[in-house]
C-alpha cells in the first residue's frame, strides 16, 4: 500500500473550546434574560394564504402585538406561537406584496387557538385576466430573502419566463454574483461563483449533495439539472455552520414545494411546445434538416387526509420530457507567436457539430404530517439522458511557425512555410518540399448515456423549546461513454499543401485559395491511418447521513442554540478503456458526397468529408478485413482507465442565533474530517519494447501494468468558523455583515494514483491524496431596500482570501528501499515530486441588484416589472505560483456580469426581454507568452418572451432565444485576432402552458 503521510489527528482543541465558550455565553445570556412566566399560557396557531392564489404562504411574518414575540410561517404556511399569556392577543400578519392584517386570538389556559388567515392585495384584483402567479413567485422569493440569517440571493423558477432548454445553469447565470459558462454550442455547462470555477462550488437539492457527472470530477454539468421540476433556487453565499462549507464560492440549491402548501385538494398543471429552429436564421445545414422537437412537463399535486388527520398527506410528482438538437458552426484562427503587426495565420479550421439528445426527469415528493409537532418527507429523483450520437466534422489547414527565406531569384528556399510579405489579414502558405503543410479532415462521434436516481428522506419534530432534525440521502449517477454511431479519431490527410488565408473581408469567413499541392477536393488524395472507439463506465455515488437539534431559550429575546452531526461518503469509479484500429485495407475509403458543411454553405470552399458512421458501428468496424486492432493499446487502456477514490467525511458543528430587537446575531463553528482511499494502476519502471508489444500485445500490457497496482490514503481536519450580523435600519431596510470561511476541495484526478519516473534526473511524479482544500476567508456586506408593493433594491460587497492552492512539483521526500517501500520495491533513492497547497490570491467584488413590480404606475405602464443586476470582480495574487497575477491573467475569472429582465403585463397580453451580458476574460494563459493568452469577446444575448392567456387556467407562450444570433467569440492577444467564432443559431419555444 502506498501511504501519504497523514494529519495529526487532534480534535481541534481551540476550535471546539470557542464552541463551548459560545454555548456557554448563550446560557449565561439565557440565565441573566429569563423572566417570569404567567401562571397560564396557551398557544395559537393557524395557517396563512394568499387568497387570490390559494397558496399558502412560506415566511409571512406573524407578530403578538406589545410581547415581542413573533414567528414566520414554515413551508406549509404554518406556524406556532407558543407560551402567550392568557387572554386577548391582536396579531398582525404581514407579507411582501399583500395587504396586513389584524386578528384578535383569544387564548386560554392550557389552550391552542387555531387561526386561519387570508391575505390579499389590489396586486392581485386589477384584471380577470391577469396572471397572478409570476408575481406571487417573485413575492416569494423576496419574502425568503427577506427573512434570510445570512447572505443569499433566491429567485423562483418560473421569473425568467421559459429559457431556451430548461437546464439549471440557464436559471443560475441570472442571480447576482453568478457566471454562466457558455460552451461552443451555446449550452450553459457550468456556473463560475464569484469568479471560483463550477469544480469549486457546490450543488444540492433540498440541501443534499448531487454526485458529480463529470470525469473523476466535482463539477456538475448545470444542463442535466431541468429547472420545471423545482420550485425555487438559492444562492448561498454567506456560509452558516449548520450546512457544509465546500462551495468556495458558494452554494446553489435547488428546493422542491410540498403539495402542502396549496389550498386545493387537487391540482395539475401542464406545459405542452416544441422548440423550432426556423430556416430563414443562421443555423447548419444539418440543423436544418431537424427543424422541430417537443419539450413537455407537467405536475400532479394531491392532498389526503389520512390516519384521523386533516390534510396531512401531499404527494407531489413532477415529471419533464425534451427532445434537444444542438448545433453549431464554428471557425478557429491561430496566429504567430509575437506581440507585433503584423502577425501571420499558420493554422486554420473550420468545425460543424450537431446532436440530438434526449431527457427525461421525474420527482416525486411525499410529505406527511404525523402531528403538529411531527413531519416526515420522502424525496425520490430520476434523470435519464441520452444522447446517441454527437458528431462533429473538421477540416483544418496548418503548418509550422518558419517564415521561408527568399533565394537571390526571389523564390522561397528551404522549409520555411510562411512567404514573406505576409499583413494581418493575408497570409501565404508554402506546400511543396514544406511537409509539414497539412490538410486534416476529421469526423468524430461520440455517444454519451447518463443515468441518475436518488433519494432522501427526512424528518422534523418540534416541540416547545426543543427542534429536531435528521435526514438520509443516496444519490447515484451512471455515466457511459461511447463512440456512437461512428468513431472518435477518424482523420484523412493530405501533405505538401499550399494555399492563402485572406481575412480582408471577413474574419469568420476568411477567403481561403488552394495554391501548390494535391487537389484539396480529390478524396483519392487523401490518406487515413487508424481510428479510436471508446466504452468507459463512471459510477459516481453520494451517501449521507446528518441530524441536527435545536433549543430555543424561554427569554425576553429570541435565543437559539443549534448542534449537529454529518457524515457523507462519496465515490467516484472509472473502468473501460479506449480501443484503436489501424487501417490496413489498399483502396481509398469512399467519401459521403450529400454532406454539406456550414463552411462550405457559407464560402463555397468545398472538401470531401467521410462519416466515420459509414465505417464503424458499435465501436467496431463494419468491414474487419480493412483493420488492425492495436491489441497493446486496448488492453493497456484497460488498466490506464480504471481507477476509484472514495471520500469519507464526518463533520459536526454548534452554533447559536439571537436577536435583540433589530439586530440578528448567529455565529458558531463547523469542523470536519475528510479520509481519502484512492485505487489504480500505473506503468512498470521499465516497459516492454516496440518488438515486444508486436510480438505479444496483450502479454506486453499486462507485464507493464499488472503487477503495479496501488492503493492510496489520507486525510485531513479542518474546521470553518462564520459570524453572521444583520440589523433592521427601518422597517424595509436591512443591512447584513459577515465574516466565513468555506472550501474547495481537490478534484478526484488529483486523489488517485499516479506515477511518472524520469530515470535520468532520479525523480518520480506522483499524486497526493492527503492534498487539502483551496481555503477562503469571506468578508461580507450588503444593504437591502425592499420597495412597495414588491421590489428589492440591493448593494453587496465581498472579499475572500484565498490560500492553499494546489501546487505540483513539490518535494515529497526521498523513495526508501526494500520490497515495501510502497513502489513494489523499484525506484530506491528517487526524489519524490508531488502536489502540496501554496499560494495566495485576493478576490473582491460589487454586486447590485435591483427587482421591483411597477404597480404603483398609471395604466397601462402598471404592468411593467424590472429584474437588473450587475457584478464587478476583480483579483489578484500568485496562485500558487512564483509570478504575481491579477484579473485578466486568472483563467475562467469572468470580472463583469450583468442580467436585465423587462417584463409587462396588459390584461391577457405579456411579454419579456431578456438580456444577459459577459464582459470579456481569459481562457488560456500562457506565463512566458502574453501573445498566446486567449480571450473571450464581451458577450450580450437577447431573448424575447410573449404571452397570451386564454383564460385563467390556459396561456400561449412564445419564446425567442439568442434573437440577434449573437455569437461566441474569443480572440489571441488584442480584439484584431479573432481566433473563435461559434454560431448557434436562433430558438423558438412555443406551446400551451396551464393547470386544473
Amino acid at each position: 500500500m502506498n501511504t501519504m503521510p497523514r494529519n495529526s489527528p487532534t480534535v481541534l482543541a481551540g476550535a471546539f473550546a470557542a464552541c463551548v465558550a459560545s454555548l456557554l455565553l448563550a446560557w449565561l445570556l439565557a440565565a441573566a434574560s429569563l423572566h417570569a412566566q404567567p401562571a397560564s399560557t396557551g398557544s395559537v396557531t393557524g395557517t396563512v394564504t394568499n387568497a387570490a392564489t390559494g397558496r399558502r404562504l412560506a415566511g409571512a411574518n406573524v407578530e403578538v402585538a406589545g410581547l415581542g414575540r413573533s414567528a414566520l410561517t414554515d413551508g406549509d404556511g404554518r406556524f406556532i406561537i407558543r407560551e402567550l399569556p392568557a387572554g386577548s392577543h391582536a396579531l398582525t400578519i404581514s407579507y411582501i406584496g399583500l395587504d396586513s392584517v389584524h386578528e384578535t386570538a383569544q387564548v386560554q389556559p392550557g389552550g391552542l387557538q387555531t387561526l386561519r388567515i387570508e391575505l390579499t392585495s389590489t396586486i392581485y384584483q386589477l384584471d380577470a385576466f391577469k396572471v397572478t402567479g409570476e408575481r406571487e413567485g417573485v413575492a416569494a422569493s423576496i419574502t425568503a430573502q427577506r427573512n434570510a440569517e445570512n447572505v443569499k440571493s433566491i429567485a423562483t423558477i418560473d421569473e425568467f419566463g421559459l429559457l431556451p432548454n430548461m437546464g439549471g445553469g440557464e436559471l443560475i447565470m441570472r442571480l447576482p454574483g453568478a457566471a454562466g459558462l457558455v460552451g461552443d454550442d451555446g449550452t450553459v455547462g457550468g456556473v463560475a461563483i464569484r469568479g471560483q470555477a463550477n469544480v469549486m462550488n457546490r450543488i444540492t437539492v433540498d440541501g443534499g449533495s448531487l454526485p458529480p457527472n463529470g470525469p473523476m470530477d466535482r463539477g456538475f454539468q448545470t444542463q442535466f439539472i431541468t429547472s420545471a421540476t423545482f420550485d425555487q433556487l438559492e444562492l448561498i453565499k454567506g456560509h452558516t455552520p449548520d450546512k457544509g462549507a465546500d462551495s468556495l464560492g458558494g452554494t446553489i440549491n435547488f428546493k422542491t414545494r410540498s403539495a402542502l402548501s396549496m389550498k386545493e385538494k387537487r391540482l395539475f398543471t401542464y406545459n405542452v411546445g416544441g422548440t423550432w429552429a426556423p430556416s430563414f436564421t443562421a443555423h447548419t445545414p444539418a440543423r436544418r434538416d431537424r427543424p422541430v422537437q417537443p419539450m413537455i412537463s407537467g405536475t400532479y399535486n394531491e392532498v389526503f387526509s389520512v390516519l384521523g388527520g386533516e390534510r396531512n398527506l401531499g404527494v407531489a410528482v413532477n415529471g419533464f420530457y425534451q427532445d434537444k438538437v444542438v448545433s453549431y458552426g464554428q471557425s478557429v484562427t491561430a496566429y504567430q507567436n509575437t506581440t507585433a503587426s503584423p502577425a501571420y495565420a499558420y493554422d486554420y479550421r473550420t468545425s460543424d457539430a450537431i446532436h440530438e439528445s434526449y431527457q427525461k426527469d421525474l420527482n416525486v415528493r411525499t410529505d406527511f404530517r404525523l402531528s403538529s409537532a411531527s413531519r416526515f418527507s420522502l424525496n425520490l429523483k430520476s434523470t435519464d439522458h441520452l444522447q446517441p450520437t454527437y458528431e462533429q466534422a473538421q477540416v483544418r489547414a496548418f503548418t509550422s511557425q518558419t517564415i521561408a527565406t527568399l533565394g537571390a531569384n526571389g523564390q522561397p528556399t528551404g522549409t520555411g512555410a510562411i512567404l514573406p510579405g505576409y499583413t494581418n489579414v493575408i497570409t501565404q502558405v508554402r506546400g511543396i518540399g514544406v511537409p509539414s503543410s497539412r490538410l486534416d479532415v476529421s469526423n468524430t462521434a461520440f455517444g454519451f448515456m447518463l443515468r441518475s436516481r436518488g433519494a432522501d428522506f427526512k424528518g422534523e419534530h418540534e416541540f416547545q423549546q426543543w427542534s429536531f432534525d435528521y435526514n438520509a440521502g443516496y444519490h447515484q449517477t451512471h455515466t457511459n461513454l461511447t463512440s456512437g454511431d461512428g468513431a472518435l479519431a477518424f482523420v484523412h490527410s493530405i501533405t505538401g499543401v499550399g494555399w492563402i488565408l485572406d481575412r480582408t473581408k471577413s474574419d469568420l469567413y476568411p477567403r481561403f485559395t488552394q495554391t501548390e499541392g494535391p487537389d484539396i477536393t480529390n478524396p483519392a488524395n487523401y490518406t487515413i491511418t487508424s481510428a479510436d472507439a471508446r466504452h468507459i463506465k463512471r459510477v459516481a455515488t453520494i451517501k449521507t447521513l446528518r441530524g441536527n437539534a435545536q433549543y430555543k431559550f424561554a427569554t425576553s429575546f429570541p435565543l437559539l442554540v443549534k448542534s449537529g452531526l454529518e457524515q457523507r461518503t462519496q465515490t467516484s469509479s472509472h473502468d473501460g478503456g479506449t480501443r484503436r484500429w489501424n487501417y490496413v485495407g489498399t483502396g481509398k475509403l469512399p467519401s459521403d458526397p450529400s454532406f454539406l458543411s456550414w463552411d462550405q454553405a457559407k464560402t463555397g470552399r468545398r472538401i470531401p468529408t467521410w462519416r466515420s458512421a459509414q465505417f464503424f458501428e458499435n465501436d467496431e468496424p463494419t468491414d474487419p478485413s480493412l483493420w488492425r486492432e492495436n491489441l497493446y493499446f486496448r488492453e493497456q487502456s484497460r488498466y490506464t482507465t480504471t481507477a476509484n477514490v472514495s471520500e469519507k467525511v464526518t463533520g459536526g458543528y454548534l452554533m447559536s442565533q439571537a436577536k435583540f430587537g433589530r439586530l440578528g446575531l448567529l455565529g458558531g463553528i463547523r469542523a470536519e474530517r475528510t479520509e481519502v482511499s484512492s485505487f489504480g494502476w500505473v506503468r512498470a519502471r521499465v516497459l516492454s519494447s516496440a518488438a515486444q508489444q508486436t510480438a505479444d500485445p496483450i502479454g506486453s500490457a499486462q507485464r507493464d501494468y499488472a503487477n503495479n497496482s496501488r492503493r492510496k490514503e489520507g486525510d485531513y481536519t479542518k474546521s470553518f468558523p462564520s459570524a453572521h450580523l444583520l440589523y433592521d435600519l427601518t422597517p424595509d431596510l436591512k443591512a447584513h455583515a459577515s465574516w466565513s470561511t468555506s472550501f474547495g476541495r481537490p478534484p478526484f484526478t488529483n486523489l488517485v494514483p499516479n506515477e511518472t519516473p524520469n530515470d535520468s534526473a532520479r525523480t518520480i511524479t506522483v499524486n497526493n491524496p492527503a492534498l487539502k482544500p483551496q481555503y477562503a476567508k469571506n468578508w461580507d456586506a450588503s444593504l437591502e431596500y425592499y420597495l412597495k408593493p414588491i421590489g428589492l433594491l440591493s448593494v453587496g460587497w465581498f472579499h475572500k482570501t484565498i490560500t492553499d492552492y494546489i501546487v505540483a512539483g513539490m518535494d515529497g521526500g526521498t523513495v526508501g528501499a526494500g520490497s515495501d517501500n510502497g513502489y513494489n520495491g523499484e525506484y530506491a533513492g528517487y526524489s519524490i515530486l508531488t502536489t502540496t497547497n501554496a499560494g495566495t490570491a485576493i478576490v473582491q467584488g460589487w454586486e447590485l441588484s435591483y427587482r421591483h413590480q411597477l404597480t404603483f404606475l398609471p395604466r397601462p405602464f402598471n404592468g411593467l416589472g424590472i429584474n437588473a443586476n450587475y457584478t464587478g470582480l476583480t483579483t489578484h495574487g500568485n496562485y500558487g505560483g512564483t509570478a504575481y497575477r491579477t484579473t485578466r491573467e486568472i483563467i475562467g475569472f469572468i470580472p463583469k456580469v450583468a442580467n436585465v429582465d423587462l417584463t409587462y403585463k396588459y390584461r391577457a397580453f405579456s411579454a419579456r426581454v431578456l438580456l444577459s451580458y459577459l464582459g470579456d476574460y481569459i481562457t488560456t494563459f500562457n506565463a512566458t507568452s502574453s501573445a498566446l493568452n486567449v480571450y473571450r469577446y464581451p458577450r450580450k444575448a437577447v431573448n424575447v418572451g410573449l404571452g397570451w392567456q386564454l383564460r385563467p387556467s390556459m396561456n400561449l407562450f412564445c419564446e425567442i432565444s439568442n434573437i440577434f444570433n449573437e455569437p461566441l467569440r474569443r480572440y489571441m492577444y488584442d480584439r484584431s485576432r479573432l481566433n473563435n467564432g461559434s454560431f448557434t443559431g436562433t430558438l423558438v419555444n412555443a406551446g400551451v402552458t396551464g393547470r386544473f
